[in-house]
């Protein structure tokens, strides 16, 4: 089996699911802050009282915060939840993961279980954490190690 065929028929469970940090709608921006410094991440993923994900809150939707709405961290995450967003079910093909993150332009995107309750977050680095330990022979790693290059002439 291949890359291409690999991607197609693995389903996203098998990947590197990392958990996410899950609050409700009503959590203030303040809050959804602290926990995502506190766990070292950079969104918290909005989910409804079923566990079913509205929306994500990113360090993108801070950014704009401190610019341009003083005051923001008593407001709830639900005003300013990212309107588009990527969403997989663990069943889906690892293709989809990689859909979703150029569509929506994100690094992490939302996963699912059957029921539609997030479990967590997968991204560009799992996907290549999966590739590399599944396909090393197709993945060339390279020493970063520029004073070689610079000492050894190509050519003539």
């Amino acid at each position: 089996m291949g890359l291409q065929n690999d991607m197609l028929t693995r389903q996203v469970s098998e990947l590197p699911i990392q958990p996410g940090i899950l609050v409700s709608p009503d959590t203030t921006v303040g809050e959804a802050i602290r926990r995502m410094r506190e766990h070292e991440q950079g969104s918290v993923i909005v989910v409804d009282n079923h566990g079913k994900p509205e929306g994500r809150f990113s360090e993108h939707q801070i950014a704009n915060l401190i610019v341009n709405r003083p005051g923001f961290r008593n407001e709830p995450v639900s005003e300013h939840i990212r309107e588009y967003w990527g969403c997989v079910a663990l069943t889906d093909p690892i293709v989809s993961v990689t859909h979703k993150l150029q569509t929506y332009h994100q690094r992490f995107v939302v996963v699912v279980n059957e029921e539609g309750r997030a479990v967590g977050v997968v991204g560009q680095r799992g996907l290549m954490e999966y590739i590399a330990e599944h396909f090393p022979y197709e993945v060339k790693a390279q020493s970063m190690d520029a004073a070689v290059a610079i000492n050894n002439r190509e050519g003539a």
